[in-house]
């Protein structure tokens, strides 16, 4: 892999990252559901029996999506300083969005690395660029496209 230029770094106004592995599929209604059309809209939805006694299970914790096919290749071999960067990513990443926005005191402030260490983010910031971890937006100076493939916080169906 070739290292880039923090300054030459190419920008994009739509996420370079088209979202991979989103299929469709059938899918048959449970014995107590059924499915109901909006008269209105035509669409199709699903109506489900809960006894008022029954209790579920729900996970109330936030949580971002780290997909396993990356594992080995590009978030492996990533220096500690550009690992950091992408912790303080998942940490950040709202949920349903596709970019974020670092600047160097969050970074830096956030590991505590000294306040002169400026250079430690955008070597951070080049080396997840180069691993197609994140790719800049056009017209922002600290904004940042998210590889939805790689990481993503909430639902990618919804994109």
């Amino acid at each position: 892999m070739q290292k880039s230029n923090f300054k030459e770094i190419k920008t994009f106004d739509v996420n370079p990252f088209p979202v991979e592995g989103i299929v469709k599929r059938q899918y048959i209604p449970k014995t107590e559901e059924r499915m109901v059309t909006d008269t209105t809209t035509g669409q199709l939805f699903i109506q489900k029996e809960i006894p008022i006694t029954k209790e579920v299970f729900h996970d109330n914790m936030s949580f971002t999506k780290v997909f396993k096919t990356n594992l080995t290749g590009n978030l492996k071999n990533l220096t500690i300083p550009a690992s950091n960067m992408l912790l303080l990513i998942i940490e950040r990443l709202e949920i349903n969005h596709q970019k974020i926005c670092l600047t160097e005191d969050d970074y830096l402030s956030h590991f505590n690395y000294a306040k002169g260490s400026k250079r430690l983010y955008y070597q951070s910031v080049t080396e997840l660029i180069d691993s197609r971890i994140i790719a800049k937006v056009n017209g922002a100076t600290r904004c940042y496209w998210i590889n939805v493939n790689i990481l993503f916080n909430g639902d990618r169906t919804k994109l």
